[in-house]
């Protein structure tokens, strides 16, 4: 017989001929086939036994699964219904790996005298079962899977919760009803899964529940209930708006930050109203929030915000008022440049950089404030612009009496790289300033005047380590050499080229 011969060519040539003719007296000898030492011979029994089908044949294709024969999974979802009792059987043994290749194929054949054996399979000791049958329940679509795939949200394999999660989402609007109940459920894990979900089949009955719940205690709930709000967008916006009249300062504050990624003008007045609300979380993220959505009519209050209590908020205000680049906003960044939390100053000065050409002049008269903290971000601001009237103001400002402002000068000035800056740096480089003279280093190097290159050898010899590299990088970038911080080396190669850059 062609099955038994020696060549396994003729062999396989067999088993793929008695599965064209389909007679089921070949069942026998194509099972005997499947333990052939030949691959090719075994899988092509397998697809032969899967086209005859019958009693046998599932039988021998489920014992072929031990073998690790592919083909044998295959050919018992062609198989299909008369499949499913006999791997239901596998289900209820205690052989793991036939379990695990039983759940998939059950579920790849999808009938529904399965998921109750899939559901109890989702509690398996073996966590590919769990996964096979996690992901199986999900093709089927039975609403009888909800509640133990929600369970499954908080199994012990990051792999499972993935695929009950994803599954859940397969079912999608069966599942909303419990997906909601759970949301109140004692255990993170399933409240942040459930919400998650919630989020990806985006029914409108969640969107109530949700908001309520963006006051749950544990914050990775919270973030995934506020990522879900998100993904339902539009339809959310007015039970969000709601929310930030609510009494819980979590609840207005994650209330308010997605509305501003939802970014509907409905919520623009909303959130202005929440400007003055007493908690500086809520204050922030409606600060942010009216940031994202971009609109003037936010200008003037977040004007307001810049006296706010708190100076994370005045922070935020300020860079949110840059964006807007809104010339409203000037005179009172200006004013904010003199805050006395640092960081709200630096906010104001980029801000005024952001805005540009109508906020130099200003810019350039707080270089003259009694307040020395105007003076030093003023001066950075007006760097940031890159605009050629601030030049001689900020020359003048390198004689600042504080050296806070003279160093932002000296690094506004290479911002600028106006060459009527070379000789005033040259100077600056002599300042009893440390930083003051590594700034001045540092612009001359940008600002790369031939001029520059002697004085700056010189500055190798500084005693401040920080000054004498940034003396050396500017040579660098001035000349194309690199001689490192050795002044001799700088020294003998100026000698040698100094006539000839002269004439450059």
């Amino acid at each position: 017989m062609a099955l038994k011969d020696r060549d396994a060519n003729v062999r396989w040539l067999a088993a793929s001929a008695l599965g064209e003719i389909k007679d089921p007296r070949a069942v026998k000898p194509l099972i005997d086939a499947l333990k052939d030492r030949d691959f090719s011979v075994r899988t092509n029994a397998a697809n032969a036994l899967g086209a005859i089908g019958g009693f046998l044949a599932i039988k021998a294709l489920i014992d072929a699964l031990d073998d690790g024969n592919d083909a044998a999974k295959l050919s018992l979802i062609d198989i299909g219904k008369p499949a499913v009792e006999p791997l239901i059987a596998v289900l209820k043994s205690k052989d793991f790996k036939n379990q695990e290749d039983a759940v998939w194929i059950l579920a790849e054949i999808k009938d529904t005298r399965a998921v109750e054996f899939l559901i109890a399979a989702l509690k398996s000791k073996d966590q590919d079962v769990r996964n096979n049958a996690a992901l199986g329940l999900g093709k089927m679509k039975d609403p009888r899977a909800v509640e133990p795939l929600i369970i499954a949200l908080n199994d012990g394999s990051e792999y499972v919760n993935r695929d009950a999660a994803e599954s859940l989402i397969e079912i999608g609007k069966p599942a909303v009803s419990s997906l909601i109940k759970h949301l109140k459920s004692n255990d993170p894990c399933i409240q942040e899964g459930v919400a998650g979900i919630l989020g990806e089949i985006k029914d409108i009955r969640a969107i109530e529940p949700l908001c309520t719940a963006l006051n749950d205690e544990n914050l990775n709930v919270q973030q995934a209930i506020a990522g879900s709000l998100e993904k339902i967008g539009t339809p959310a916006v007015g039970f969000l708006i709601t929310a930030l009249k609510n009494e819980s300062p979590n609840v207005r504050m994650n209330a308010a930050e997605v509305l501003g990624v939802i970014g509907d003008s409905r919520a623009t007045k909303p959130l202005i109203d929440i400007l003055k609300d007493d908690n500086s979380e809520v204050r922030r993220n409606a600060v942010l929030s009216l940031r994202k959505m971009k609109t003037p009519h936010a200008v003037e209050p977040l004007i307001a915000v810049l006296k706010d209590e708190d100076s994370t908020v005045r922070e935020d205000a300020a860079y949110t008022l840059g964006m807007l680049k809104d010339v409203r906003a000037v005179e009172p960044l200006v004013a904010a440049l003199k805050d006395k939390e640092g960081w709200v100053g630096m906010m104001a000065a980029s801000a005024l950089a952001e805005i540009g050409t109508p906020a130099v002049k200003p810019l350039i008269d707080i270089l003259n404030d009694e307040d020395f903290v105007g003076r030093w971000y003023g001066a950075i601001a007006l760097g940031r612009t890159k605009d050629f009237r601030a030049v001689k103001p900020l020359i003048i400002s390198l004689k600042d009496k504080n050296w806070l402002a003279r160093k932002s000068a000296a690094e506004a000035l290479g911002e600028i790289e106006d060459p009527q800056a070379v000789e005033p740096l040259i100077i600056a480089m002599e300042d009893k300033n440390s930083t003051v003279r590594a700034n001045a280093t540092t612009a001359l190097g940008k600002i790369k005047d031939l001029r520059a290159i002697e004085p700056l050898i010189i500055t190798l010899k500084d005693n401040v380590a920080r000054v004498r590299y940034c003396a050396a990088e500017a040579l660098k970038d001035i000349t194309g050499k690199d001689f490192g911080e050795d002044y001799k080396k700088w020294q003998k190669w100026w000698e040698e080229n100094k006539e000839a850059f002269g004439n450059k």
